[in-house]
């Protein structure tokens, strides 16, 4: 099963989350911006100038 969201949708989620307790609303918060950085790595300046020379 895959779900997408888009930028708004996270961002809501993410601010209901920073209304619930650390308990819950952490994990929560860090397992979405494991999500994001593995689905759109950074991608690093040098590595791209000596990709594209």
């Amino acid at each position: 099963m895959t779900i997408i969201l888009n930028d708004t949708e996270i961002k809501d989620i993410e601010n209901f989350c920073l209304e619930m307790p650390t308990k819950y609303g952490l994990p929560i918060i860090q397992y979405l911006q494991k999500l994001a950085t593995d689905q759109n790595p950074v991608i690093n300046e040098k590595e791209t100038s000596e990709t594209v020379s």
